[in-house]
């Protein structure tokens, strides 16, 4: 069976299984269809592995109790007002005073709950955001709207900064290994290495890949030059600018700045995505079977394989 049809069954048991979430959805028939269609593209479009799909499904049960508690806090009197204020407007008669002070105070209490809301679904937003490959997030575009208060985000802040801790240790140890190599060793084995390292920022084969190769190439031979008594003092800036070069080093700044004219989503569809009471179902049915972490070219030419070789012995 080729990716089209296992792509068509994995659609097919999403569908099935979130139809247990239809019957509680107030929402009509059409709507929810649409919502639900909307929101399985984006996740298809992001080509989550699992880890991805892991943070995904914690944000979206985190979203679904936050939209709980925010349902159970707004149950109360408003209810009877805004019916008192249809009856009035439905007789040609005014409010009184008082009707209209408190219809004031329910609005208020509202936007602020609604505010919190935005806050705390922003915040996973935000995590989901972290999840993802520089090319993934790209296709998103992470300006938060106006109705969106301004939240600090501490752990977020720390969480960067252990990220971006982790990808300097990483630049400079690979830089580390090709730097020592002997030249024959460094000569037949550069271009895999950095092949590696480079798959992790840009797709295989295209411009941007071979470019920033060469460049890489560079910045290796150069490397190698620095005396040993000064490379200690010399690694980091190295490393820094190998990951200003690939994207690694300020990604999170430029992309959580909007707008990105490239985006195919924004932050609404994030929102509709987290509090979508068919979120759950939809992504229980797809844990499990999301594509591998870190895929390189050798992986998807031996998956192609194995297609072409399971279609043939279906046929």
């Amino acid at each position: 069976m080729n990716r089209f049809f296992r792509n068509v069954s994995l659609a097919v048991l999403v569908v099935c299984l979130a139809s247990a979430a239809f019957a509680a959805d107030e929402r009509h028939p059409l709507t929810r269809a649409l919502d639900y269609d909307t929101n399985l593209l984006l996740v298809l479009d992001l080509q989550l592995d699992n880890r991805q799909l892991g943070t995904l499904t914690a944000a979206v049960s985190t979203a679904a109790r936050m939209v709980a508690a925010s349902d159970r806090t707004g149950a109360g009197p408003g209810g009877d007002l805004l019916q008192q204020e249809f009856q009035a407007l439905a007789e040609g008669r005014q409010l009184t005073g008082q009707q209209q002070a408190a219809l004031e105070q329910l609005r208020a209490a509202e936007r602020e709950q609604r505010g919190r809301l935005y806050a705390a679904a922003d915040a996973q937003i935000k995590r989901l955001r972290r999840a993802l490959s520089p090319q993934q997030a790209a296709l998103i575009d992470w300006t938060a709207p106006p109705e969106v208060p301004a939240v600090p985000d501490e752990s977020g802040a720390l969480e960067e900064l252990r990220n971006l801790a982790a990808n300097l240790d990483h630049a400079r140890g690979f830089l580390d290994r090709l730097r020592y190599a002997i030249p024959t060793l460094y000569i037949q084995t550069r271009q895999g290495r950095i092949d590696e390292f480079l798959r992790e920022y840009y797709e295989p084969g295209t411009e941007e890949f071979l470019a920033a190769r060469d460049w890489t190439i560079k910045l290796l031979d150069d490397a190698r030059m620095v005396d040993e008594e000064q490379w200690p003092r010399e690694a980091p800036a190295f490393a820094s600018e190998l990951l200003q070069r690939v994207g690694g080093l300020d990604e999170v700044e430029v992309e959580m700045r909007g707008p990105n004219n490239r985006a195919r989503y924004n932050w609404w569809d994030l929102y509709y995505l987290l509090t979508d009471p068919q979120s759950p179902y939809m992504l229980q049915a797809m844990t499990g079977v999301a594509a591998p972490a870190n895929r390189n070219a050798d992986d998807n030419g031996q998956n192609n394989n194995n297609d072409n070789g399971a279609d043939a012995d279906a046929e």
